[in-house]
């Protein structure tokens, strides 16, 4: 009995235990069911797929941007380092510009320091309280001939022919013997006259004039700086102001028909003198004759001397009759500050 029941119960056990069956409706179901989750995988596997995408090209072109930026950079950088280093050639050029112009101001400082040095030290000097300033053209030294331009010039510079060119006669070659410091006084002021007045009209600086006679005389010679202030100098009257000489009229009228030649014979240069001797003759063209001399009356008028026999005025040539004519010497002596002649005396050539 006892069996029995443990058989009907281990029975009973197993038909309880038994699973029950899956009908084919289900299995499709589940199926189905299957097949739906593989289609939610394989959509969710597309999304994540598109994702991964859309995140690799955002990566990617982040890439390329970070690429691009840094191309930019490194453009940018160097388009600074060529700015810099123009910057830097232009600074270096601008430099050098300005330090050539700078040497430039320099030396044309030093050589306006040298000239005015040279003008008031060298050039200029005072003697007197009145200021002579050298003559830019200066006399050769142991280089003259008789018949160079220079020395012509030179004997030229002491001759005033004005209205009447006898007056040079009357003035050099009247006496035996003529001294400089005892010539008239009014003959040299208009000597000192004629060679400042370079430009001719008339008007002449006090340092021009005393600068005339610093050349023509020496220290032979020297007048105050108001000279001829109101001296009436043979034809002309100067005035003075403001340190100025000035031609206010001319009174001699008239010419004449005497005329003076002048021949220079010979030269002899020493260590700090020179003669020159010259030969003379006068023509008066008025009567075709000429003379070795003229003598002067008490009313001015002249008498030619010594005449020329079978001469005329008219074919007269002084280089074939120097032999004939009055001969007188001039006697210069040399300057060493002004660096040129003077005359100091003519004498007549026995």
């Amino acid at each position: 009995m006892a069996n029995k029941s443990t058989k009907t119960t281990k029975k009973s056990s197993r038909t309880t235990s038994t699973k029950p069956r899956t009908t084919k409706s289900e299995s499709v179901k589940k199926e189905t069911k299957k097949i739906e989750k593989t289609g939610d995988l394989t959509k969710t596997l597309e999304k994540t797929k598109e994702k991964v995408e859309e995140k690799t090209q955002d990566l990617s072109n982040t890439f390329i941007n970070d690429v691009d930026q840094k191309s930019a950079i490194a453009s940018l950088e160097d388009q600074i380092v060529e700015e810099r280093e123009y910057r830097d050639e232009v600074e270096t050029k601008t430099e050098k510009k300005a330090f050539r112009t700078f040497l430039i101001i320099v030396l044309c400082l030093v050589i306006g320091a040298v000239a005015s040095y040279c003008y008031f030290e060298v050039i200029c000097k005072d003697k007197d309280t009145k200021v002579v300033v050298k003559y830019k053209t200066k006399a050769a030294k142991f280089g003259y001939d008789k018949d160079s331009i220079g020395l012509k010039y030179l004997v030229d510079d002491y001759d005033y022919v004005g209205n009447f060119q006898v007056n040079i006669y009357n003035y050099l070659y009247s006496a035996d013997e003529i001294n400089v410091k005892d010539m008239e006084q009014d003959y040299l002021k208009l000597l000192a006259i004629k060679k400042a007045d370079s430009d001719k009209d008339g008007v002449i600086s006090s340092i021009e004039f005393n600068d005339a006679v610093e050349y023509l005389f020496g220290g032979e010679v020297q007048f105050n700086n108001d000279a001829i202030k109101t001296d009436d100098i043979l034809c002309a009257k100067y005035s003075y102001e403001n340190g100025e000489y000035k031609q206010e009229e001319k009174k001699c009228e008239g010419t004449s028909e005497l005329r003076l030649q002048r021949k220079i014979l010979d030269v002899k240069e020493a260590k700090n003198s020179m003669e020159v001797t010259v030969a003379i003759a006068i023509l008066d063209n008025e009567n075709d004759k000429v003379g070795k001399s003229l003598t002067f009356d008490e009313n001015g008028g002249q008498t030619l001397g010594d005449e020329l026999e079978g001469v005329t005025a008219k074919n007269f040539v002084i280089d074939t009759a120097t032999e004939e004519l009055t001969k007188f010497v001039y006697y210069f002596k040399y300057n060493d500050d002004n660096n040129n002649y003077y005359l100091e005396s003519i004498k007549l050539d026995n």
